[in-house]
């Protein structure tokens, strides 16, 4: 897939007509979502052995999140710098979770329509601890509505899809959580993005708030790079850095404040995207609203 291809891909929102198109543009999306769905509500499915006997009595947990955003971005590419809203719905039963996250632009900056649909992501996995070794590890796929390109004939067409195979390994107990992370786009850019991570948060009971700060340098290689802005060799990416508040309102009710700040590290990946993306980093503000069944 062309750079230009992609620039308005990648985000979050649940809405059940933007599942259901989604899922119907991929059978095999649709084929393993139904295998794990099966696994996780209809017995213990395929597990650890270690895990089995846990995950055979564990409880159905559904979590609904509603944030509103300053602005989208994804992995250091600012795809939207005006205010989005990204809610997703989670279902998880032990080890296994199903999560469908969409985009929806509240502007014009990027669609014709406000407020419009313009992304469903649909994440199957699977997590397990391996001893002090917190892992988990799936599948994503992107779709993306109401977006267009020009193919080679100068004919419009709808964005195509992508998805990555992805593995998140961590360390919670120790100080700072180190963890890092790598995502394969095996679809449309087909390469590989590497992140590691390291946090902070503590609790404070009496006032029910959970403060938390992070950071995250990300890397691609070439593949990578040279689909999402045409530079073709590999670098490190990204730095991320994270601050945030999550606020115990009610029993199954949290809202979360945050404020994140995202740069491009790469001059030639900086330069690319500052044509492609319009920015090369952005600051985002977001309050989140979070609900568990």
């Amino acid at each position: 897939m062309k750079t230009n291809q992609l620039q308005s891909a990648i985000a979050s929102a649940f809405t059940i007509p933007g599942v259901i198109k989604s899922i119907s543009r991929s059978k095999r999306f649709q084929a393993a979502a139904l295998c794990a769905l099966l696994c996780a509500f209809d017995g213990p499915g395929v597990a650890f052995a270690a895990d089995a006997p846990a995950e055979a009595k564990s409880p159905v947990s559904v979590t609904i999140d509603v944030p509103v955003l300053s602005a989208y971005v994804w992995r250091g590419q600012v795809i939207n710098n005006e205010f989005v809203t990204q809610p997703s719905l989670t279902v998880t039963k032990g080890g296994f979770s199903v999560n469908v996250v969409n985009n929806v632009n509240f502007t014009h900056a990027l669609t014709a329509k406000a407020p419009e649909l313009t992304e469903t992501d649909l994440t199957l996995s699977y997590t397990t601890k391996i001893r002090s070794l917190a892992t988990t590890f799936g599948w994503i796929e992107y779709q993306f509505s109401n977006q267009t390109v020009l193919d080679a004939g100068g004919n419009v067409k709808a964005l195509p899809g992508t998805r990555e195979l992805f593995l998140n390994a961590g360390l919670p107990d120790l100080p700072g959580t180190p963890a890092v992370a790598l995502y394969h786009d095996f679809d449309e850019i087909k390469g590989t993005y590497f992140v590691a991570s390291s946090g902070y948060s503590h609790a404070f009971e009496k006032e029910g708030v959970t403060a938390a700060i992070s950071g995250a340098v990300g890397y691609g290689t070439a593949g990578y790079n040279k689909g999402y802005f045409g530079v073709n060799s590999a670098a490190f990416n990204d730095l991320t850095l994270t601050a945030s508040a999550a606020i115990k309102a009610a029993d199954n009710l949290t809202l979360t404040p945050a404020v994140q700040y995202v740069s491009l590290l790469n001059r030639d990946i900086r330069n690319a995207a500052k044509s492609v993306f319009k920015d090369n980093h952005q600051a985002v503000y977001s309050l989140k609203l979070s609900y568990t069944l």
